[in-house]
């Protein structure tokens, strides 16, 4: 709560005496460059009864990312950004010394629709496509290669520029595949060769969701303007 309290604060207090960028100008096209650190937790409901597994619920997460994106009149905006996401989770026995952390790494194309305020401030949405390019568990061929999540993000900025920002702010991301092929044969057992991520009774779907601070660099390179004597539409860029 004191890390939200912080951004909250940062962010408002930023906000004062800005020049207005969103609502009343053109159309602004801008790059993005940026990363963040967090907590992930792959969300499995068997190990709430499960009498001989455990998970950890504090495990990190980390990601990065650029963006490609067109902010419109009236303060909406697409975006599209290409980035990977890298997520931990920890598994104990309640019964013996076995413990496992697995960590996988994935690439993500994401597709977003923004609101921005006239202040920079922004609220983001979207779908989030991702493959597995690297994971640390020996049972690795049994995860689904292919996921699709959805993201939520929120901030704004603490550096503020009429074509360049620095914002600070919260993303949140929810697998909606299942993470892995319940469809293959396993065995369940203490050994890593044999257990990967699932409680062994009953076995439930595994859906990871993320939390991240993010730092994110943006660069507004330039815009459309309209004549108003002819018409005339022109990309001026900085």
């Amino acid at each position: 709560m004191r890390i939200l309290s912080v951004l909250f604060v940062s962010v408002a207090s930023a906000q004062k005496g800005k020049p207005k960028r969103a609502q009343k100008e053109p159309t602004w096209v801008y790059l993005e460059a940026g990363g963040g650190y967090g907590n992930s937790m792959w969300l499995n409901d068997a190990f709430s009864t499960s009498s001989n597994y455990k998970m950890s619920y504090a495990n990190p997460a980390y990601g990065f990312g650029a963006k490609v994106g067109v902010d419109f009149r009236f303060g909406v905006g697409l975006a599209f950004e290409f980035g990977s996401t890298t997520l931990a989770q920890k598994y104990d026995s309640k019964n013996t010394s076995w413990t496992e952390t697995i960590q996988l790494s994935t690439l993500d194309k994401t597709f977003l629709l923004r609101g921005i305020s006239d202040g920079g401030t922004y609220i983001e949405v979207g779908p989030q496509f991702s493959s597995i390019s690297t994971n640390s568990s020996s049972n690795s061929q049994k995860y689904n290669d292919n996921l699709t999540n959805i993201v939520f993000g929120f901030g704004g900025p603490m550096i503020y520029h009429q074509n360049f920002d620095i914002n600070f702010g919260l993303r949140f991301g929810y697998c909606a595949s299942e993470l892995v092929n319940n469809d293959l044969p396993f065995d369940i057992g203490l050994g890593d060769s044999v257990y990967y991520i699932l409680a062994p009774d009953p076995i439930e779907p595994t859906h990871p969701f993320y939390a991240q601070i993010r730092v994110n660099v943006n660069w507004h390179i330039g815009y459309f303007q309209t004549a108003k004597c002819d018409g005339h539409s022109a990309f001026l860029m900085f």
